[in-house]
């Protein structure tokens, strides 16, 4: 009888939970938006803009909006109105939220007067496959916070799209995270190169919008490999410091150039992708350049600023001459 009177109790509760169906919507509006939320939970979402946000040049958000019926908080969490009729040049995502904020997918693309996202909440920002999808190219993203916005998506990008490639690189040898950095790099194989982007150097630009330069995508591919679980102080971003930028990863003690977009892709041998500095001038760079330039590896930067926009937060100068870097910071040899 004991059993079958817990029984009875969690039949009823399920009863009454899906008689009662959803928690209750509740609708809010300010001068500038509509917000949606639902009873009992402490987020709301942008729906709709007013006549007067759609005039407005930025499109920003309060931290949170009030129900003027029954005097509730709630935390502005995201955007998800359509944009259409918008003027605005800028969306912000201001650093005085409360909560974590999402931008939903294909809305970016409805303002069609867009010119950059700037990301100053350091708070969880979370976007999304097609966020971004139909923006103009020349699209600036930038801020603070876009650094954790990017490490957010590439871990779960690879959660849901390459499951296989996430592992423990400790316990790899050689061989194997040559495998696994290799299949990575392959994510960011068909990016397009396009050297007249506007902000093409940018990380952000480069993996939402699956275009940029050598450099941008490297940045991307950076991103990715950390995400996989590859330790972040064993891949840098280095570059030539007039028009190449290339990933340099540590296997045991030595840097390799890992190149995702001038690579050579070869699945029967993945460990050849990754090539010592000298090869990499021979092979890549000079034939690259023709007799124009021939590269010295005296004159490469490795890039301490891993977004590469406005306001990211990082230590020393944008970038600093490579071989010193290693040098003076006992990291290690090139390959």
């Amino acid at each position: 009888m004991k059993y079958l009177g817990i029984y009875l109790v969690v039949a009823i509760s399920y009863l009454v939970t899906v008689l009662a169906g959803p928690a209750p919507s509740v609708y809010i509006n300010d001068k500038n938006y509509e917000y949606y939320a639902q009873q009992g939970f402490t987020e709301c979402y942008v729906t709709s803009l007013t006549s007067l946000a759609k005039k407005s040049s930025k499109l920003t958000f309060e931290p949170y909006v009030t129900d003027s019926k029954t005097g509730i908080k709630y935390n502005v969490g995201g955007l998800m109105a359509d944009l259409t009729g918008s003027v605005a040049t800028t969306i912000e995502v201001p650093s005085t939220l409360r909560s974590s904020f999402s931008i939903s997918d294909n809305i970016l693309k409805t303002a069609k007067k867009l010119k950059s996202v700037r990301i100053a909440s350091t708070k969880d920002v979370n976007v999304f496959d097609n966020t971004f999808n139909g923006v103009s190219t020349d699209i600036n993203i930038y801020g603070k916070g876009v650094d954790k916005m990017l490490r957010n998506y590439a871990k779960k990008f690879l959660q849901y799209n390459y499951p296989d490639l996430i592992t423990d690189y400790s316990k790899l040898s050689e061989y194997d995270t040559r495998i696994y950095l290799y299949n990575v790099a392959k994510i960011v194989k068909d990016f397009k190169i396009d050297l007249a982007m506007k902000y093409g150097d940018n990380g952000a630009v480069a993996l939402f919008l699956k275009q940029g330069t050598t450099l941008g995508i490297s940045r991307a591919v950076r991103y990715l490999a950390i995400a996989s679980g590859y330790s972040e102080s064993k891949i840098i971003v280095a570059g030539d410091d007039i028009q190449h930028g290339f990933c340099l990863v540590k296997l045991n003690s030595s840097w390799y150039v890992y190149d995702a977009v001038k690579g050579y892709y070869n699945d029967r041998s993945p460990w050849s992708f990754f090539q010592t500095m000298n090869g990499y001038i021979n092979g890549t760079l000079n034939p690259y350049y023709g007799r124009l330039y021939k590269s010295d590896v005296n004159t490469f930067v490795k890039y301490n600023a891993i977004v590469g926009c406005k306001e990211e937060s990082f230590s020393g100068y944008e970038k600093e001459n490579l071989v010193q870097w290693l040098s003076k910071n006992n990291k290690g040899n090139l390959a």
